[in-house]
């Protein structure tokens, strides 16, 4: 929820959305509760995709079956180079990790973001590691794409599962998805959800001093010469 409700509100009318990660189907399951026309949803590895419709149900909740999901199984540099249709009002990147060996790694670069960029219409929205466990590759996230949007906002949730504090990105040249009075925008929302409203939206981007301090001394931009790497922190 703290992935994807903050992009899809502060998109005027989402209809299009584009998820790079399909991974479990969670990501969709969600953008599924707003009125949308299509969502494309890419991911570099079918088998893993195939292993989660087939037994992690409680988590995708038939989405990837959605008349509305059109599924890709490719790697999600070479989609976003390809592309030749119209922007999408919503840009997702549920990736993995960028570990030294993740296929996903060139995804967390400004090579990548700026073709991104590129089929984005109002909102993009990455995963940014955590603040905590992974501090200099977060705030080079960030550093990287305030290179490239008029506006980055910083959101953190603590994620149970991870037993940590996790960082989301959104990122736009419309609108600072920190600054949005989202309890109207809900209304769109269908059915209910666990964890987000606008009390939740307004304390995510309240950033404790230690986070604000490293963003601001961050000097480094995350390239494909230069890419980031989990394990150093």
């Amino acid at each position: 929820e703290s992935l994807i409700h903050p992009a899809m509100v502060a998109s005027d009318d989402p209809e299009r959305v584009l998820i790079i990660g399909a991974g479990e189907g969670a990501t969709i399951r969600e953008v599924l509760k707003y009125n949308v026309k299509e969502v494309v949803a890419v991911d570099v590895d079918r088998k893993a995709v195939e292993i989660a419709e087939k037994y992690l149900e409680t988590w995708h909740k038939g989405s990837f079956r959605d008349p509305r999901v059109r599924l890709i199984f490719q790697d999600g540099f070479d989609f976003v180079r390809q592309y030749k249709g119209e922007p999408f009002d919503v840009v997702v990147l549920d990736l993995t990790d960028p570990t030294e060996t993740s296929r996903s790694r060139n995804l967390y670069t400004i090579e990548f973001y700026k073709e991104v960029k590129k089929l984005v219409k109002d909102v993009m929205v990455t995963q940014g590691t955590s603040p905590y466990q992974s501090p200099h590759s977060f705030s080079r996230l960030v550093k990287t794409l305030r290179e490239i949007y008029n506006y980055v906002s910083v959101g953190l949730s603590f994620v149970p599962s991870f037993d940590t504090v996790w960082a989301f990105i959104f990122c736009s040249d419309k609108v600072n998805v920190s600054k949005l009075n989202v309890k109207n925008r809900l209304n769109r929302v269908m059915g209910e959800l666990r964890y987000y409203d606008e009390i939740t939206h307004k304390n995510m981007f309240l950033l404790p001093k230690d986070v604000r301090k490293l963003i601001d001394s961050e000097k480094t931009v995350v390239t494909l010469s230069n890419p980031i790497n989990i394990r150093e922190g």
